[in-house]
């Protein structure tokens, strides 16, 4: 009847406005396609809006004394789409999680910095100093580093580039400093430059891939662990050549991620 077929309405109408919304908030987002297409799915079971219309509309008694058929039938409607999408949700859930590949990530992996908000590209320097520097403000300013300065870091990082390069040959330095600061984990950042650094490479190639690290005093333990894991990942030429290619911080990840990562950046518990 009238009722069914509002009901009938109603779903599809939620079912459309949170699959067309995700999608959209994804893109305005700069989300990457599989991660974009799935979000609405798994939003179907968030009914936190509709439980506040039904809240609005029996709390108000004038509107109640008005129209008591139509808030009985609205409340009905959208209390049963909340029940069928309660029930649906976690299966819907879980398929869009693997149908954007994410399933089973959410475990500490042993390089947690790879990640798009800890990526910069293009990274534009005048020099590979000029690079240093830009990454170093960078790392402090993402991982919320207190105790702290810029100008430390740099001068730390600094003190053993002029030592010894850190650039590894195919394009590829990895700056870094252990510091006598505490701190919650390892950090760093990566840099893409499409243009090329000198960075004094015992293979004399420009450096395209910069990855700092800043390793506090509680986790040296494992800074060769992570140096190692990064080494390995950015080894892969068919890595660098789509790193190159990557337009965004987002695209980078994308580009990581979807290469066998388990191969480099394995997961702490395995």
């Amino acid at each position: 009847g009238k009722f069914g077929a509002i009901g009938a309405a109603y779903l599809v109408a939620r079912f459309v406005g949170k699959v067309s919304g995700g999608a959209i908030g994804g893109f305005l987002g700069t989300d990457i396609a599989r991660i974009r297409s799935n979000i609405g799915p798994a939003l179907l079971s968030h009914a936190g809006l509709a439980i506040g219309l039904v809240v609005l509309l029996q709390g108000d008694p004038d509107l109640a004394a008005a129209n008591p058929k139509m808030i009985e039938d609205i409340t009905n409607v959208v209390l049963a789409s909340i029940v069928i999408f309660e029930i649906l949700g976690p299966p819907l859930v879980r398929r869009s999680v693997t149908r954007a590949g994410e399933a089973g990530k959410d475990r500490e992996r042993i390089v947690k910095f790879i990640q798009e908000e800890y990526i910069v590209t293009p990274l534009e320097a005048e020099d590979k100093w000029d690079a240093i520097r830009q990454l170093a403000a960078f790392l402090i300013k993402t991982h919320g580093i207190k105790d702290l300065t810029v100008e430390d870091l740099i001068e730390s990082i600094e003190e053993r580039e002029k030592s010894i390069s850190t650039a590894m040959g195919s394009g590829v330095a990895i700056p870094h400093a252990k510091l006598p600061a505490s701190g919650p984990d390892i950090m760093g950042v990566m840099g893409i430059c499409p243009a090329g650094i000198d960075f004094d490479a015992p293979d004399h190639r420009p450096v395209h891939y910069i990855i700092m690290i800043a390793t506090p005093k509680e986790h040296q333990d494992r800074h060769l662990q992570v140096m190692a894991a990064v080494a390995r990942m950015i080894s892969n030429a068919d890595i660098r050549a789509k790193l190159l290619t990557a337009q965004t911080p987002a695209e980078v990840y994308e580009v990581i991620e979807v290469e066998p990562s388990e191969n480099y950046n394995y997961f702490l518990e395995d």
